[in-house]
C-alpha cells in the first residue's frame, strides 16, 4: 500500500496536466448542460458554464496548492544547503583551543592589596588560528578580582601562555572579633581559578564562542 506523497516527492505539473484540468471542466460542464436540460433536446448553456467555470476554478486551486508545496520545499531545501555549506566553511576555520598546563606568576603588594597573575598554557589543536582569544575565568573566592588579559593570536599546532591578572585585599576585609588583629589573606593559587571557556575568532572573523575544548 502507497503512502500519501510528500513535498520532495511532488513534480510540478506539466502541459498535460493543464490540458487535463480543461478536459475536466469541458466534460462536467457538457453532462450538467444535458442534464440540466428542460427538455431532452435542448442543451442548457447556463448550467453548463457555471458547472465548468466551477470545476476549472477547483481544479486550478488544487494545481496552485501543488506548486505553493513545491515551491515551499524548494526554498527549504535552498536552506538547508546554504547552512550546510556554511558550517562546512566554518569548520575549515575554526580553531579549538585546550589547557596545555598551568604555572604561577608573581605578585607583589601596594596600598593594602596583593596584585599577582597566573598563567595558563593554551595550545590551539584546530585547524584554523584563533584571534583575540580571551578567557572566561572565575574564582570560587569572592574576595579575588580577576580578569583575562586577551591574546593577540595563536596559530595552528602552537601554543601560548594566556594571562590572569588578580588582586585581593591583603587583609580578610570582614570584621573581627575585638582585640584580635585582621587575618592575612591567602593568595590565590592558579589551580584555583575556574576556566570556564574562551572566546576568540577565525581568520575570517566569525565569533567562536566555544573554542576551548574542556
Amino acid at each position: 500500500m502507497h503512502g500519501v506523497p510528500r513535498g520532495n516527492d511532488l513534480k510540478p505539473p506539466g502541459p498535460y496536466t493543464l490540458l487535463a484540468i480543461v478536459a475536466l471542466a469541458l466534460g462536467v460542464a457538457a453532462a450538467f448542460g444535458c442534464f440540466a436540460a428542460i427538455a431532452p433536446a435542448t442543451f442548457d448553456w447556463t448550467a453548463a458554464a457555471e458547472a465548468g467555470t466551477a470545476t476549472g476554478t477547483l481544479a486550478l486551486a488544487f494545481v496552485t496548492g501543488v506548486l505553493a508545496r513545491l515551491t515551499y520545499d524548494e526554498v527549504q531545501a535552498t536552506r538547508d544547503e546554504v547552512k550546510l555549506t556554511r558550517s562546512i566553511e566554518a569548520d575549515r576555520h575554526r580553531p579549538t583551543l585546550v589547557i596545555a598546563n598551568r604555572r604561577e606568576g608573581g605578585s607583589s603588594a601596594t596600598d593594602g592589596k596583593r596584585y599577582g597573575s597566573a598563567l595558563i598554557d593554551l595550545r590551539n589543536v584546530g585547524v584554523g588560528p584563533a584571534v583575540g582569544v580571551r578567557l572566561v575565568v572565575s574564582h570560587p573566592d569572592t574576595r579575588v578580582t580577576a580578569s583575562a588579559d586577551p591574546v593577540v593570536a595563536i596559530p595552528p599546532d602552537t601554543g601560548q601562555a594566556a594571562v590572569i591578572s588578580w588582586s585581593i585585599p591583603m587583609l580578610d576585609p570582614d570584621p573581627t572579633p575585638q582585640g584580635s588583629e585582621p587575618k592575612r589573606v591567602p593568595e590565590p593559587r592558579t589551580d584555583d581559578f575556574v576556566i570556564e571557556g574562551a572566546i576568540c575568532t577565525d581568520r575570517t572573523g566569525t565569533p567562536v564562542t566555544d573554542a576551548l575544548l574542556q
